[in-house]
């Protein structure tokens, strides 16, 4: 699957679980925490909903380690790779 569909992917479902409008930027660059200011229930509620779409579990240990959109696109396209 192509990246650029995982982060389109990503990125919707980060706008409905954030409750974001579509004039708010969301690159992979950015932090959950810092740029997006999630707190840890919103991240694991991102995290659920990309496990549910994707039909996939990522680990609690490696959860950790996501700290960016780009980390959690990583982490998609290896697994559907």
């Amino acid at each position: 699957m192509a990246r650029e569909i995982i982060f389109k992917d990503v990125e919707k479902i980060i706008r409905e679980t954030l409750c974001l409008e579509s004039d708010v930027e969301i690159n992979e660059s950015q932090g959950f925490k810092t740029e997006l200011g999630c707190d840890s229930l919103d991240i694991m509620a991102i995290i659920s909903e990309i496990e549910d779409f994707y039909a996939t579990t990522i680990p609690e240990e490696e959860m950790s380690q996501l700290h960016t959109v780009g980390e959690v696109v990583d982490k998609i396209e290896s697994i559907v790779a």
